[in-house]
């Protein structure tokens, strides 16, 4: 291949490459603060939000959110975790199917002794339902707590199972099967405060029982 021959069409990639990224640049420019832009293979596009619709409010700042289909109704709810000025630390929010029109009724899941930092979703006990874990901070006896969904999600208070104690506050929380048992297990990551900072929970089967998860440290 005659090198002068790939220089030349490289130059010219190139300079493709640089008009689209100053034509994108000024699309940019001019669309409102909600817009988020996007730079496909092919050229530029724009991919535009509307309003925000406010679901509801807290008492206390709320640090991590979650989407999963509590009831499993087809419609993603959402839960919330937030700090111990909330009465219930974890709150359920259920879609009724038209998510961006009016505020979402709401469900207390339960209370933490303090802060919670973390969240995620998951069917622990293999019963169809999307169970909540959370990770809290230590002021909390057991930061890591399992939350059982009864398939009533969004009547009364969640059973609640300790999970296990980090030496410091958990930061996230994770879900995954990693014993390949069929059965999902936890993992957490916590404040630089706990000797080990990444800890694996093995979930045996009976995720909602009352004693501890395993953990591996």
């Amino acid at each position: 291949m005659d090198p002068g021959r790939s220089v030349a069409r490289l130059r010219l990639v190139l300079r493709a490459l640089i008009c689209c990224a100053v034509l994108c640049s000024v699309l940019i420019a001019g669309r409102p603060a909600h817009d988020v832009e996007a730079i496909a293979s092919g050229g530029c596009r724009t991919i535009s939000f509307g309003a925000g619709n406010d679901v509801g409010a807290s008492t206390a700042s709320v640090y991590s959110v979650a989407l999963g289909d509590l009831d499993n109704d087809g419609d993603p709810d959402i839960v919330s975790v937030s700090g111990n000025g909330e009465d219930y630390e974890v709150i359920a929010w259920q879609s009724d199917g038209s998510p961006f029109t009016d505020l979402w009724s709401q469900n207390d899941v339960g209370a933490s002794t303090d802060h919670i930092l973390s969240v995620t979703l998951g069917d622990l006990d293999n019963d169809g339902d999307l169970d909540i874990v959370s990770g809290s901070y230590s002021g909390e006896d057991y930061e890591v707590i399992a939350w059982e969904n009864d398939s009533s999600p969004f009547t009364d208070p969640w059973p609640q199972n300790d999970v296990g104690a980090s030496a410091d506050n958990v930061r996230s929380v994770a879900l995954g099967d990693l014993d390949n048992d069929g059965d999902l297990d936890i993992v957490s990551g916590s404040y630089s405060g706990a000797d080990y900072e990444v800890i694996a929970w093995q979930n045996d089967g009976s995720p909602n029982r009352s004693s501890l998860f395993q953990g591996n440290r």
